[in-house]
């Protein structure tokens, strides 16, 4: 709700709150209009997220003030007395002096001096007269053990969050009377109701369920009679194109800030056919649409993009033929579209894909087909480099719920069994999201209990497999809802919240912008005509109230990176062989990752005196293998030699995970026709058994092209006269490694060896020698 009701001014912000339903008491209403905020908050006032007042302070946003006084309204009645505590700012123990009319009370309490001065002031701005009346005061104390002076109190706010529901807050509740409190509890901080009744009875409501999860009403041109469209997601829009029932080919958008729709008019182009069932994918601020059925029900297999920042139509020439589909998935990754699946048809049946395209936005060109297991009605979610496949219906037209993989680098299809807890769809139709290394999905489900069925949430974390059901369940029990997705904005820096109005103590989770929030766009209405709008009212939820949390990924290499040959703080240096360059290091960080400095640091040799060594190396590879010390990696695009020669390090100091991940890294980037050799040398050298073999193949396999390599002659010169210890004992390895039974043999594509190395060139018959060993 934080980023949805922002104004231009105090009416607009009131008035967009009471029309999303945040704001539903007219009094309350009443109230915030008649205090500006303006007045009580020097930067962005009107807009709906938290905004510092200073001494580590904030205040809250404006939804939470509308949340509390929504709440509070029953007891804030005229002639009430009502005690905000961590008043701050005071715009909320003002709104609570208006609510309670001149015969009633607010009294505000706050620990830090300079922030009850601020509130005074504040006040004399907006209504000086409720100070001169003593309609408002405002008070230095300490908010945990309440302000007895005045009690008993109607109400209580309290906006700092306590451990606790502290005693003395309630004893100073009037009988009946209520209190507005965040604590914290097991599952982090909530936000609480309690209430005291006539006779001094307490109870305690989550207030959580009272308010955060309303839905609200959307605004804007109505979406009547429209279902399967294809929904795209752009930064804080949501844009709609086509639709089923009363086919269309209409474009629209929902402001995820205002919550309203339009309808988008092209400058030029010719839109799309109407259609429903077809993929609509974001791509260098262009909406790709693919495939879908007609109102005929022909299946389409067009290409169409519409520009975000143009907004024209237009079709670019593809390459390639691909079958005309319906009901699959598109997914963008690396300027490649990856379109999974589908249903399709032909002249005798209908029938299901098992097949995947790539599309090259760059060349708008298809591949051949990619087999992979047959569905139609899944969902597709892109995590990291993998495309994760879920549930639908399989060839025969069943429901499944099962899971697949797909690696986009090397497009290996990966069934995911063994997974822990059983989730069956009620009927294919599903979304689903992802949230870090979780899948998110959304879908109807039996509920065996009722033998009805129900909406529910479920997240998987992707690493152990395992299902767990998200508690949304009395979110979504009223209405049918028909979409799903997660939206999330970028961090903001915000100040240290301690004291003061608004901590919102954790209470108004909202307050992180970059918490993701589950978004549902459905129809509550308990009458629904036929047709009737299926994306009308819109439920947010912060992901974080459900113990759902997006880890920022870690930045702990890039610091550590950062400390490498950064003079502060460095206490040694190291040189490299032929440089005169100093790189500063810490004898901690290599003393804890370099077995060999920590002995030579400890036995008190010359260069620990020194605070400086020198080491054989050229500084490239000195330097990378210094970076591995501090960031535990290696970059993959370092030249290939400097790769060899860090393994080579790697060996000598018995760093074996440095030596693993040179020997991948030069398997998997760099064995090529002339690396191969250098590759094999160094494999050789560093006893990396592996490596020594998958070069050695590539050399079998590509034989011709390698001998006529700079690196083959010197391995074979040096190490047939013995000029190179190194050479000749890689050449002896690649001798004994060649089978015995193993024969030369040519293919057509170079050079012929009918009379040995280097003979002549037949222009008629080119050959390209490989050795092969013989199968009886």
């Amino acid at each position: 709700m934080a980023w949805r009701c922002s104004g231009v001014s105090n009416e607009d912000l009131i008035n967009r709150m009471s029309q999303t339903n945040l704001i539903t008491n007219p009094t309350v209403k009443a109230a915030m209009l008649a205090v500006d905020r303006g007045h009580y908050s020097r930067f962005k006032p009107y807009e709906d997220s938290p905004q510092t007042i200073g001494h580590n302070s904030t205040i809250s946003a404006p939804h939470m003030h509308a949340a509390a006084l929504e709440n509070l309204a029953p007891f804030l009645f005229p002639g009430a007395k009502a005690l905000d505590i961590g008043s701050g700012s005071g715009y909320l123990t003002v709104c609570m002096a208006e609510m309670v009319g001149p015969e009633g009370r607010a009294v505000g309490v706050e620990h830090i001096p300079e922030l009850v001065e601020l509130a005074k002031q504040n006040t004399k701005k907006d209504h000086p007269e409720f100070l001169q009346n003593g309609r408002v005061s405002f008070h230095t104390a300490d908010g945990r053990v309440g302000f007895p002076q005045d009690a008993p109190y109607d109400c209580i706010h309290v906006g700092a969050a306590a451990y606790k529901l502290h005693d003395k807050l309630v004893e100073q509740l009037k009988a009946p009377g209520r209190m507005f409190i965040p604590v914290g509890d097991e599952k982090g901080q909530a936000i609480y109701v309690v209430d005291k009744d006539k006779d001094g009875n307490i109870t305690k409501k989550r207030a959580m369920d009272v308010w955060f999860a309303k839905p609200s009403r959307t605004t804007g041109q109505n979406l009547v009679g429209l279902w399967r469209p294809s929904f795209t997601r752009v930064d804080q829009k949501l844009y709609l194109f086509g639709g089923g029932g009363h086919v269309t080919n209409d474009l629209h958008v929902l402001d995820l800030v205002t919550m309203h729709w339009d309808c988008i008019v092209a400058k030029d182009g010719v839109p799309p056919t109407k259609r429903y069932g077809h993929t609509a994918v974001l791509w260098n601020q262009n909406i790709i649409i693919f495939g879908g059925a007609n109102e005929y029900t022909d299946y389409r297999d067009d290409v169409i993009m519409f520009s975000l920042q143009t907004r024209t139509w237009s079709r670019p020439e593809i390459r390639g033929e691909v079958p005309a589909r319906y009901l699959h998935s598109a997914t963008v990754y690396r300027n490649k579209m990856y379109v999974y699946g589908g249903f399709a048809k032909n002249s005798k049946c209908t029938y299901v894909l098992e097949e995947m395209r790539i599309l090259n936005l760059e060349t708008w060109t298809w591949s051949d087909a990619y087999t992979v297991p047959a569905r139609y009605n899944h969902s597709a979610s892109l995590i990291g480099s993998k495309l994760w496949i879920y549930a639908g219906k399989d060839e025969a037209g069943n429901t499944v719920s099962d899971l697949y993989s797909i690696d986009l680098v090397t497009l290996r299809v990966l069934p995911h069994t063994g997974i822990t807890g059983k989730v069956v769809l009620l009927k294919s139709q599903h979304f689903s999201e992802s949230i870090g290394n979780q899948l998110v999905v959304f879908g109807k489900y039996p509920n065996e209990a009722t033998q009805t069925s129900l909406y529910c949430l479920w997240i998987m974390d992707l690493d152990q497999l395992e299902w767990r059901k998200l508690d949304v369940d009395q979110c979504l029990e009223n209405g049918v809802w028909n979409y799903f997705t997660i939206v999330s904005k970028k961090a903001q820096q915000t100040p240290r919240l301690e004291s003061g109005d608004d901590m919102d103590c954790g209470m108004d989770l909202d307050e992180d912008e970059s918490a993701p929030r589950l978004v549902f766009l459905g129809n509550t209405e308990k009458d629904r005509p036929q047709p009737y709008d299926h994306f009308r009212e819109v439920l947010s939820i912060n992901v974080e109230y459900l113990g759902v949390f997006q880890i920022p990924p870690s930045n702990l290499q890039s610091q550590m990176r950062m400390m490498l040959d950064s003079d502060e703080f460095s206490d040694f240096t190291v040189i490299a062989k032929g440089s005169s360059r100093k790189i500063h290091v810490h004898r901690m960080v290599l003393s804890t990752r370099w077995p060999h400095f920590r002995n030579m640091n400890a036995s008190g040799m010359i260069e620990s005196k020194q605070g400086s060594m020198t080491l054989p190396e050229p500084y490239p590879v000195v330097y990378a293998f210094l970076s591995f010390l501090y960031t535990d990696t290696v970059d993959s695009e370092l030249e290939y030699s400097v790769v060899c020669d860090v393994m080579v390090m790697a060996n000598m100091y018995l760093l074996e995970r440095l030596k693993k991940l040179c020997a991948s890294i030069l398997h998997r980037y760099h064995l090529q026709i002339d690396t191969c050799v250098r590759i094999f040398q160094a494999a050789c050298v560093s006893q990396e058994h592996g490596l020594k073999k998958l070069s050695q193949e590539f050399i079998f396999r590509h034989c011709g092209a390698v001998m006529k390599t700079d690196d083959w002659m010197l391995m074979w010169s040096g190490g047939a006269d013995g000029s190179s210890g190194e050479q000749r004992a890689a050449l002896e390895e690649f001798i004994d490694g060649v089978p015995e039974e193993a024969s030369l043999e040519t293919a057509p594509g170079s050079r012929r060896m009918s009379e040995g190395y280097g003979a002549g060139y037949d222009s008629a018959a080119n050959f390209e020698p490989s050795l092969r060993k013989d199968v009886p």
